[in-house]
């Protein structure tokens, strides 16, 4: 979050403040790298890909993308899964910010810092196993595409109650025995 006093101070607007942290992060990204010419000698343009890369890459930060408060609340992201994604994190009573997105198989932080984050439009972060157990559910492997919204509604519809009001998700129905009477 960027402090709204500081730039109001300054004389200095939202758009503005936003558009120049977000065009100073790759360069401070890329200043953090020990080994600053290994990423150019591999990627000399930044990827276009959002695919991970299936060769080892470099430990050289890189910013992929960085998309502002103000682009985010006027819905100009990119007309992808990941513009979805990204417009889904926005809040409006959110304060200035700038978020940026580090290039496949990198975190941001180090030392006390290091870690995981809430976000990643990276597959292989978001890839979360699910398995149910018991008397309701057919035994199997299920490879269909789910997500933890659809929890909910699968458990209210096990449970014979109206789904959550504001519940997207879908019930996981190819993993429910059929209910048959008597039961």
């Amino acid at each position: 979050m960027l402090d709204q006093r500081v730039f109001k101070k300054a004389g200095i607007d939202e758009r503005t403040a936003e558009e120049a942290v977000a065009s100073l992060l790759p360069a401070a990204v890329a200043a953090q790298d020990p080994n600053p010419t290994a990423y150019r000698r591999l990627f000399p343009a930044p990827p276009t890909v959002v695919q991970p890369s299936q060769q080892r890459l470099p430990t050289s930060p890189h910013v992929q993308y960085t998309f502002t408060r103000l682009q985010m609340a006027a819905g100009q992201l990119p007309p992808t899964e990941f513009g979805r994604m990204i417009a889904h994190s926005y809040a409006e009573h959110g304060n200035w910010d700038v978020m940026m997105v580090l290039d496949a198989y990198q975190l941001a932080g180090t030392g006390q810092f290091a870690g995981t984050t809430h976000f990643s439009p990276w597959s292989y972060d978001r890839h979360v196993p699910l398995a149910f157990y018991g008397a309701p559910f057919i035994p199997g492997e299920y490879h269909g595409q789910v997500a933890p919204v659809d929890l909910a509604v699968t458990f209210a519809s096990l449970a014979g109650v109206n789904r959550p009001s504001a519940a997207v998700g879908r019930v996981l129905s190819e993993a429910l025995k059929p209910i048959t009477s008597g039961q």
